[in-house]
């Protein structure tokens, strides 16, 4: 009975320290961390060597481009020293219900949600009937200023002092222009294109909601006070639906002969163009890794509280940019300079097996709806746009 107590407990010996060397193993082999153990399993040809490079920007300018065609969450107008903005109206939403009604006055009310420049400038602008059908997806600062867009002699104006980020302005409209919107469906002379509003300040833009405002209250109103006929009672309708679109543009265009700066401006049909040398890479080669570095101009840039400060970069072949490939930047601050990368592997990947000449294109996240101006240091720049390649060939 002893002996067979003996065995017994050998044999759990044993098999305990198997179990623990096993343990060990498995332990050892899951380890992040690396370590000796199988160094030499794999002959040298068989691993993966992996190597970083960095490529300089060859070539940078500025090109026009129209901005992206989104519906704004704001509506942009006024003035500064070196940029416009005009916007367009239209209330489409009219109930057949006013026709016919004696229409008493009329006002446009905005809800003020953005500014560029002074904030503290006076601000005006004027207010002139369009005459022609129009989109907010078409709409272009050379449409609005094309003969006979728009009636030239104003209906009304605006001109007050600074006006607050959260304020609501009001402003008079034509009675007879806003009776003819409601007749139209009875009158086939009758039209309703809407108004323009032209700036005729100097010193800054307001940003106004639109028609998609979250908050309904905020978005463009027409009110109409009226009468129906053989009674003297006034009644008040609010009209809130309406499409609207506004067009930037600047008259100063050095910015697009200055190859030392990469210029990216919002609203302005501005973005930047980036162009590498990576004819070094083969077909055989694959990109791990690729990150566009450039680098912030503070001095040349205009931004404030209300800027997004976030870019796209847009992967631009010979026949046109690819909407599909697209990264978003991730700015940091770098020995004291705000540093911008764009993850941008399957742009370098394509590049590299193609072997043809390719751009990266530089875009504002709010383009659409922002006035911003982020400006980069170009190819002649020590701080020029970067590559930066982690890669792999085939041995």
């Amino acid at each position: 009975m002893d002996t067979h107590r003996k065995h017994t407990t050998h044999t759990n010996y044993f098999s305990a320290a198997i179990l623990l060397a096993l343990i060990s193993i498995s332990f050892f082999a899951c380890m992040e961390e690396p370590s000796s153990v199988g160094s030499r399993l794999l002959p040298d040809a068989d691993l993966l060597k992996l190597d970083t490079t960095t490529v300089g920007a060859i070539k940078t300018s500025s090109e026009r481009n129209i901005p992206t065609k989104l519906l704004p969450s704001r509506l942009l107008v006024g003035k500064t020293s070196d940029r416009e903005s005009w916007a367009a109206i239209r209330f489409n939403t009219i109930p057949d219900s006013l026709i016919l009604v004696n229409v008493l006055n009329a006002e446009l009310q905005l809800r003020v949600n953005y500014h560029f420049g002074d904030s503290l400038a006076p601000f005006s602008f004027d207010v002139h009937k369009i005459l022609r059908q129009w989109g907010s997806d078409s709409l272009t600062i050379d449409s609005l200023r094309s003969p006979g867009f728009f009636n030239a002699t104003p209906m009304s104006s605006l001109n007050t002092g600074p006006v607050g980020d959260t304020a609501t302005v009001t402003v008079p409209l034509d009675t007879a222009t806003v009776r003819s919107w409601l007749n139209a469906p009875l009158d086939t002379a009758a039209t309703n294109f809407g108004v323009l509003l032209k700036p005729t300040n100097l010193g800054v833009i307001k940003g106004f909601a639109t028609s998609i405002a979250s908050t309904v209250e905020h978005r463009p109103r027409l009110v109409i006070r009226y009468s129906r006929q053989g009674t003297t009672r006034v009644d008040t309708a609010r009209i809130s639906g309406s499409i609207d679109a506004f067009a930037a543009f600047t008259d100063n265009t050095s910015w697009l002969s200055d190859s030392s700066r990469v210029y990216v401006h919002n609203g302005l049909s501005s973005r930047g163009v980036i162009e590498f040398d990576i004819s070094s890479f083969t077909k055989s080669t694959t990109i791990h890794k690729a990150l566009l570095e450039v680098t912030l101009d503070p001095a040349s840039s205009r931004l404030n509280s209300y800027s997004t400060d976030s870019l796209y970069a847009f992967f631009v072949t010979q026949d046109g940019v690819l909407p599909n490939l697209f990264s978003l930047s991730e700015p940091k601050i770098v020995q004291g300079r705000k540093v911008y990368h764009f993850p941008i592997s399957s742009f370098v990947q394509i590049w590299a097996r193609s072997n043809e000449p390719r751009k990266i294109v530089l875009a504002g996240y709010t383009e659409h709806y922002s006035l911003d101006s982020f400006v980069f240091f170009g190819a002649s720049s020590p701080l020029k746009p970067k590559l930066i390649i982690t890669y792999s060939a085939i041995r």
